[in-house]
């Protein structure tokens, strides 16, 4: 269980722009099963965090990752693979839409951002996989001059030994 306060930090943004997202009627309505309230102070567990956490994800332009990467940009720490530009994804649905438009947009928005992680994880085996390629390429490249080197040399063989044989009968008796 985190404070508000703990994951606007972890965020990068102030504890009242969370106060302020949570405060729309579609995310409040998401979270509330998860917000608990003791002496004044509000708590809310991993699931919850992890819902306000994916709303800035995209939204944010000024929060930063761990990587200091805007977090509004999405793509890849680790890869540095860019993501999509991304809007304030909690901000975009009017408070007087029916609340079964609301939960279809939020499954579609978890279910992008499931999308998002497998392009990502595409993005990284594609980036892999060029290497392992240029890798056999590079091989290929090696075996090929060596060939050559070889041939040339077997080449180079049997015309000696062509010339030698022409050298051989004239210089016998006569």
């Amino acid at each position: 269980m985190k404070t508000i306060k703990q994951i606007a930090d972890e965020i990068g943004v102030t504890k009242a722009t969370v106060q302020k997202r949570i405060g729309r009627e579609a995310l409040r309505a998401r979270l509330s099963p998860y917000i608990t309230s003791e002496n004044g102070t509000t708590y809310i567990d991993g699931r919850g965090e992890s819902i306000i956490k994916d709303t800035f994800k995209y939204g944010n332009i000024k929060a930063k990752t761990s990587a200091g990467v805007p977090a509004g940009i999405g793509g890849d720490a680790e890869t540095g693979m860019p993501g999509r530009v991304g809007t304030d994804m909690a901000g975009d649905i009017p408070e007087n839409t029916p609340s079964a438009v609301v939960a279809l947009v939020e499954l579609l928005r978890e279910q992008l951002v499931q999308k998002d992680i497998v392009i990502a994880e595409k993005d990284r085996q594609i980036i892999g996989l060029t290497e392992k390629i240029t890798a056999a390429l590079e091989d290929a490249q090696r075996i090929a001059l060596q060939a050559q080197a070889l041939n040339a040399a077997d080449k180079i063989s049997a015309d000696e030994a062509a010339r030698i044989q022409l050298i051989a009968p004239m210089t016998g008796p006569f």
